[in-house]
C-alpha cells in the first residue's frame, strides 16, 4: 500500500470508530507495531498506538526529538520541516525542532470525534497554546460563537 492510501485506510478507521475495537495499546501493537501484520507489509515509520491527550502533548513541549520519538513509539516521518505522526486511535500529530527541541506541536482531529486540535507554538514571541481537547486548561482553538 502506499503512504497516501494508508493514512485514507486509517482517517476511515478512525471515523469509523473501527480503531476503537482495540482497547489497549498493546493490542493495537499486535496489528500496527514493529513486528505486528501491519508492518511487514509496508513501513510504518509514521504510524503508532499512542494515545494522544492534553496531558501527553503538554510533557513533549520543548521536548528533544530523542524524547519525542521515544514517547509516540515510533520513528515518525519527515515532512517538510515536521515529524509526522498518525495515530490508530486518536488523529495526527506533527512535531516541528529547532535547536533539537520541540517548538511547535499542532496535533488535529484527537480525542473523540472530527475537529479537536491541539496548537503549541514556542515561536510566537508570547507562547500561543490551544486545546478543543477534554481537561484542557488552554483556550479553546474553535469556540462555538
Amino acid at each position: 500500500m502506499k503512504p497516501k492510501l494508508i493514512t485514507a485506510v486509517l482517517a476511515l478507521l478512525m471515523t469509523s470508530g473501527a480503531a476503537n475495537a482495540f482497547t489497549t495499546e498493546q493490542e493495537c501493537e499486535k496489528v500496527w507495531g514493529p513486528e505486528g501484520a501491519q508492518a511487514k507489509q509496508v513501513p510504518q515509520s509514521d504510524i503508532t498506538c499512542v494515545f494522544l491527550t492534553h496531558e501527553f502533548l503538554v510533557n513533549l513541549e520543548g521536548a528533544t526529538k530523542a524524547k519525542v520519538i521515544k514517547a509516540m513509539k515510533a520513528n515518525g516521518r519527515l515532512v517538510n520541516t515536521h515529524l509526522h505522526f498518525i495515530t490508530v486511535y486518536t488523529g495526527v500529530v506533527d512535531f516541528t525542532f529547532e535547536n533539537d527541541k520541540v517548538v511547535i506541536i499542532h496535533g488535529w482531529g484527537m480525542e473523540g470525534a472530527g475537529g479537536n486540535e491541539f496548537i503549541w507554538n514556542n515561536q510566537e514571541q508570547e507562547i500561543f497554546a490551544c486545546s478543543d481537547l477534554p481537561g484542557s486548561d488552554y483556550d479553546r482553538c474553535n469556540r462555538a460563537k
